[in-house]
């Protein structure tokens, strides 16, 4: 008996395939979705950890300069001239400034101008968010101890405007670099601390080193003549180089003159970055991190009773009578924050630090000296 077999030649009707093309769809719009929300938290993720390692590393450095403030320094501050010009920091060889134009000039308080190691410039540098204040700017002072400048024996000429350097009689260990180091050495606008029993100076080297002579014989001729660029020369004020330089046990160390502040820098479509700088003695400013839209500081000190002030953004400038900044005993970081475009239409995120650091060196005292 044969038995036939009816092969179906119906397909899927029309309402099964727009289900199916519905389902399908469906599943590929969740399966985009998902994977675009994966791709954001991955992208927010990565940029929140590049701003929080790039404004830590930017913290990390402004403490360390903080911690440094008057380290290797004469105690309590340089008197520099105080007739005009005025002596100024924050300034590069070509005579640019880069905080506010009255504001790079160092203080006055009691006969004369002084070069403190902890300098505030509460609200001195740009608004960057609008309707908040201006943000600040800090200074701090210190030895480069990395160049062992002050193992050479040094003789001020006698107009004041240039100083030799001598191998000393004994070498010492580790042997001091040479004056004229191309990596290290003395170069044209580098801040010299000079010291003798008399007391010390702060000066600008004005032009290259000069070499004579080899060996123990070598002499290096360092100038810092009149028309410097931060005004620390001045060969017409009693203060400074010219109250110093018939003194004994002269020695010399190169000083770092260093200031933090907020720029902002603008591209070619014209967007503006703000960006937290770092300018040292009369070198060009170098960006530390980009998207810092706030630097607030403010200063724990001492005022003349011996009654500890705390947390006063002008360091005790303002007070009645005005403190000096040689008793500030802590800064306070207020605010280091930044804040950076999401991608997309998500925003914003920022992130904001805040520390202490102690400020040791401004008003210790050596008692064993």
């Amino acid at each position: 008996m044969n038995r036939s077999v009816r092969k179906s030649a119906a397909g899927f009707t029309l309402v099964e395939m727009l289900v199916a093309v519905f389902v399908s769809a469906l599943i590929m719009g969740s399966a985009v979705t998902l994977f675009k929300k994966g791709v954001d938290v991955t992208t927010i993720t990565s940029q929140r950890a590049q701003m929080q390692t790039d404004l830590r590393a930017a913290e990390d450095m402004i403490i360390k300069d903080l911690s440094m403030a008057g380290a290797g320094m004469w105690q309590g501050g340089i008197a520099v001239p105080a007739v005009a010009p005025a002596p100024r920091y924050g300034c590069d060889l070509a005579g640019v400034c880069y905080v506010t134009a009255t504001f790079p000039t160092f203080p006055t308080l009691g006969i004369s101008n002084t070069a403190y190691y902890m300098l505030a410039g509460p609200s001195k540098g740009p608004v960057i968010t609008v309707g908040q204040p201006a943000t600040d700017t800090v200074t701090m002072i210190y030895a480069d101890q990395q160049f062992l400048l002050n193992d050479y024996v040094m003789t001020i000429n006698a107009a004041g405007t240039a100083a030799t350097f001598t191998p000393p009689a004994f070498i010492p260990n580790p042997v001091p670099q040479d004056v004229d180091d191309p990596v290290v050495g003395i170069k044209p606008g580098d801040v010299l601390q000079l010291t003798t029993k008399t007391g010390p100076a702060l000066v600008t080297v004005t032009g290259n080193v000069t070499k004579a002579g080899a060996g123990a014989a070598t002499i290096w001729t360092v100038p810092f003549a009149n028309g410097d660029i931060l005004h620390l020369n001045n060969s017409a004020s009693p203060v400074g180089v010219q109250a110093i330089k018939g003194g004994t046990n002269q020695s010399a160390t190169r000083v770092l003159i260093i200031t933090y502040y907020i720029d902002t820098i603008t591209d070619l479509a014209g967007n503006v970055t703000p960006r937290l700088m770092r300018q040292v003695n009369t070198q060009k400013p170098v960006p530390l991190a980009d998207n810092i839209i706030n630097l607030k500081l403010t200063y724990d000190t001492y005022d003349d009773n011996g009654v500890l002030q705390s947390e006063l953004p002008d360091a005790g400038a303002g007070s009645t009578p005005a403190i000096t900044p040689a008793l500030i005993q802590k800064v306070n970081l207020a605010a280091l924050t930044a804040r950076t475009a999401t991608r997309g239409p998500m925003g914003f995120q920022g992130l904001n630090l805040q520390t202490q650091v102690s400020v040791r060196n401004l008003s210790f005292k050596n008692r064993y000296q």
